[in-house]
């Protein structure tokens, strides 16, 4: 059974209250009109609009694009416009512009690649109406892919309560939870993973705390496991994923991670002390490695295959500093005992990295460095290959792989062919991380905080045959009042091409709630997984 959609107005009942959801019910039996004010005086300006959809590439299959008007007058009106189809007129007395569904698709369809203008009047109590200059944004002849995964989570770090995976329907508003979160806390769900956008096979990982159910949720069409991918020689379970295309394996990192506190400029940041990269092979159920991902000397995380297999790109850095075998923690050389972090992190940067793969043999070739920290200025993290494998993408920052907490974290684009490189001019001044592309390559999107630098929020960007991003749109809301009062983020998006059809409460009682231990794999003998079917 699927779970019924969720939609913004029942969060902001349970988040916020009462009064917040009867202003919900107000937005929603707003008025329309029939044509604009018969007079207004013009501004010489466009009106100041949140969610700022103002001079954006768009795409044709995104949900109505709601907004609130911030400027003086709670009366509103509004006239959405193309060369093609009939206007959309709408009439509101609270500051918002709430366009109905049915004719923001149809108006959309029939002006591909064309201008899509809005002109908003606005009118205080007793006073005449203001016209304000024509919004203009730009309609995208290529959709985008029509769901997006993510991961719901408070701003305090150290709790796990009400963390859930959720997937929202890009084309309308609604939503359904993947992996709910149960009362009480007690574990953390993390590094959703998908095959190239589908939404048949996924990976999730888990850290149950106290229950004991540490491990990767698999599952493939329908099908679901519970991995404990922790070996004798691999005591820490497996964190960011990317699958192979061929859907047989999937690289995974394991990493040492430490959460720092700072008394002055940035509040936290999170230090790697230790990471190598493995390979999860599904039918044989075993892990393995090799020297070239797993190099001792290095630090090695954020495994990313290239659309064709043939390639796996990741972040990596020869580490400066001794390990304690015993707890896999710097001991000696450049290490803080203070901080309890070496002492060089603060400058400590990641290249980008590839090496070649066969998988009919199994083979891997010679490691390549794509674009070298010390050339680039820059630490770099997150890679992501386009579809046609022109391009990376990647999240620069000042230092280390944590860059969600960086203010200074920003997307770059790189050429392979060229080794050119360049920011995308979607950035802000504030955090930009956790990207994806869509499976035709013309659109990214992308975890940002610049709203208020806390709570981050979810942008697309259109990206264009050379590879340069235009002005991002963010996942609208049906309230558009919604994400400013929502106290909570939206983490590690992800592009999928329709539901996840996994029953939540099911898949939790299966896994983390279930009653027996995750099936560990084996290192050396490839024991075989036993999957199990989800009833109806």
């Amino acid at each position: 059974m699927i779970s019924q959609p969720v939609r913004s107005q029942y969060w902001a009942r349970r988040c916020f209250g009462g009064a917040v959801l009867c202003v919900a019910l107000a937005m929603v039996c707003g008025c329309r009109s029939t044509s604009a004010p018969d007079a207004a005086t013009p501004v010489g300006r466009q009106p100041v609009i949140r969610p700022d959809y103002r001079d954006c590439v768009i795409p044709a299959n995104i949900a109505p694009l709601n907004f609130v008007v911030e400027e003086k007058g709670r009366q509103v009106r509004a006239k959405i416009w193309s060369d093609n189809g009939s206007p959309i007129l709408v009439a509101r007395k609270d500051g918002k512009v709430v366009i109905p569904l049915k004719a923001w698709r149809e108006l959309l369809q029939v002006n591909l690649g064309n201008d899509l203008r809005i002109d908003v009047y606005v009118r205080q109590k007793g006073q005449d109406w203001r016209q304000y200059e024509t919004i203009t944004n730009r309609i995208a002849p290529e959709p985008i892919d029509s769901h997006v995964a993510y991961r719901l989570v408070g701003p305090v770090h150290s709790n796990y309560r009400n963390m859930s995976i959720r997937q929202r329907h890009i084309e309308s508003f609604q939503q359904r939870t993947i992996l709910p979160s149960r009362r009480g806390g007690g574990y953390c769900m993390n590094c959703h993973t998908f095959v190239q956008n589908s939404p048949n096979m996924m990976t999730l990982q888990t850290r149950a705390g106290k229950l004991k159910r540490t491990g990767m949720i698999l599952v493939r069409e329908g099908q679901v496991t519970m991995v404990d991918t922790r070996t004798p020689h691999n005591s820490a379970p497996a964190a960011y994923t990317s699958w192979h295309p061929s859907r047989r394996l999937a690289a995974f990192s394991v990493n040492k991670l430490s959460l720092q506190h700072h008394r002055s400029g940035r509040s936290r940041s999170v230090v790697d002390r230790d990471s190598n990269l493995g390979i999860f092979v599904v039918d044989g159920g075993n892990v393995h490695s090799a020297g070239v991902i797993a190099d001792p000397d290095y630090l090695e995380t954020f495994p990313s295959w290239s659309w064709d297999g043939k390639y796996l790109y990741f972040s990596r850095a020869r580490r400066t500093w001794e390990l304690d075998s015993a707890s896999a923690g710097p001991i000696e050389g450049e290490y803080d005992q203070r901080q309890g972090v070496p002492a060089s992190y603060e400058t400590f940067q990641y290249d980008l990295a590839r090496v070649a793969y066969d998988i009919d043999t199994d083979a891997w070739g010679q490691v390549e460095t794509v674009l070298s920290a010390r050339e680039f200025g820059k630490s770099i993290s997150q890679p992501r290959v386009s579809p046609d494998g022109r391009f990376v993408l990647i999240t620069a920052s000042a230092r280390g792989t944590f860059p969600v907490y960086d203010d200074d974290a920003d997307l770059w684009m790189i050429e392979l062919a060229t080794g050119k490189y360049w920011p995308l001019t979607a950035n802000s001044d504030l955090s930009e991380s956790w990207h994806g592309w869509t499976t035709n390559g013309r659109w990214v999107l992308f975890a940002s905080k610049r709203s208020n630098g806390l709570l981050a929020r979810i942008y697309f960007s259109y990206i264009d045959a050379d590879g340069r991003s235009h002005k991002p749109v963010a996942l609208p809301q049906e309230d558009p009042a919604f994400d400013g009062a929502f106290l909570k983020n939206y983490n590690a998006p992800e592009f999928i091409t329709g539901w996840v059809k996994i029953d939540a409460k099911q898949l939790l009682n299966r896994t983390i709630m279930g009653p027996d231990a995750p099936t560990p794999v084996d290192a050396t003998s490839g024991a075989t997984l036993q999957m199990s079917t989800l009833p109806e």
